[in-house]
């Protein structure tokens, strides 16, 4: 097994670089990768693992792999592109020594401070939901959702920064050039867990994100690290994660179906089965819990997705629309967020004649 980690080492090492085009071999955003390796988006990583001479006999390798292909994308390792995998491990660089900024609010700091520096008013409306849109007229019907009022807004630029699969429940019948089921996306439980006694460590000091080994959990943060890292807090807010990977769609329709049949009592029941895995008798501690249940977390990475036709397609203009959530990039990372609603919005204002100082200049250095 050590020979392994050494062999997994040195090629993460050998593939830290740029391609024969000067790109980086794996960066952010994805597109801008170098073309050199994408004929690994059309394996799985576990191929590409076999390929290696990794076999099941390295278990610890293959599990740490496979852990993170699942905490990224919601994959296994069986399920994930090649590409995808080794991008999770390389598209920051491996010596990514950069500070990390976290804040309690989480994203939503981040969308109030874009809301107070940007002046909106009064064309910001929030409590309100889309019902129609007609993108060859800029046209949105929306729902304010405190006491019904429709109305009907115009526009020569729509931004679609929702999920993608949302999206042709509101076009026109037809109008979306994307195939039904083009995308998938995976399945995730997720919980937040108030305990009124913190976990300890286990011969090291309690950490921010918690791991169990071999288990279909993800683990759990400590979600109010940021607010106390003393021990002097007795208690804690632990947030737990498990994706529900499936090999197909209609294996991730099963685990849905699971997810949305299962009553509140019995998901509490396995999340905390999940935590009492790796801190036994935590259940005593636990006094609420809030359960999630995404049934559309995260577009998942397969092979032949991230260079393909379908997010060409899933990204393209519709009239006046553009979509730019996460998911037409392909990965779901916060960085390709802000690329492609970033891209969207600045070629909306060049199509309306605003075009000025870009914030993605493809720069061959990054």
């Amino acid at each position: 097994e050590a020979e392994a980690h050494a062999r997994w080492r040195d090629h993460l090492a050998a593939l830290d670089r740029r391609g024969s085009d000067g790109r980086r071999l794996f960066r952010l955003p994805v597109a801008r990768s170098s073309a050199q390796l994408r004929g690994l988006d059309r394996i799985t990583m576990a191929e590409h693992l076999q390929n290696l001479g990794v076999d099941p006999g390295a278990w610890r390798l293959r599990w740490a792999i496979d852990y993170a292909c699942r905490d990224d994308y919601g994959c296994t390792i069986d399920q994930v592109s090649a590409f995808a995998g080794l991008h999770y491990h390389l598209a920051r660089g491996l010596d990514d020594h950069r500070p990390i900024l976290t804040w309690p609010g989480g994203n939503g700091h981040l969308v109030r401070s874009i809301a107070e520096r940007v002046d909106l008013a009064p064309r910001l409306r929030t409590g309100t939901a889309a019902l129609a849109i007609d993108p060859d007229a800029g046209e949105v019907i929306t729902h304010r959702l405190l006491d019904g009022e429709r109305r009907r807004l115009r526009a020569r630029a729509i931004l679609w920064a929702a999920p993608r699969f949302v999206l042709p429940r509101l076009l026109p019948p037809g109008r979306d050039p994307l195939p039904s089921g083009a995308l998938t996306y995976a399945p995730w439980l997720v919980a937040s867990v108030e305990v009124d006694r913190r976990p300890r460590g286990l011969g090291a000091p309690p950490a921010w994100d918690n791991v169990p080994i071999d288990h279909t959990s993800l683990g759990y943060v400590v979600a109010t690290h940021g607010e106390d890292r003393s021990e002097t807090r007795p208690g804690a807010v632990l947030t737990y994660y498990e994706p529900l990977p499936g090999a197909d769609a209609e294996a991730l329709a099963a685990r849905r179906r699971e997810l949305l049949e299962a009553d509140a009592a019995t998901l509490a029941a396995r999340v905390e089965a999940g935590l009492s895995v790796m801190h036994p008798g935590i259940g005593g501690a636990i006094r609420r819990m809030a359960i999630t249940r995404w049934g559309h977390a995260m577009i998942r990475p397969v092979p032949g997705l991230l260079f393909g036709d379908a997010l060409a397609l899933a990204r393209a203009p519709i009239g006046r629309l553009r979509p730019c959530a996460t998911d037409v990039a392909g990965l779901p990372l916060f960085e390709e967020a802000f690329y492609a609603g970033a891209g969207a919005a600045e070629a909306a204002l060049a199509e309306l004649g605003r075009a000025g100082q870009t914030l993605i200049a493809d720069d061959l250095e990054a």
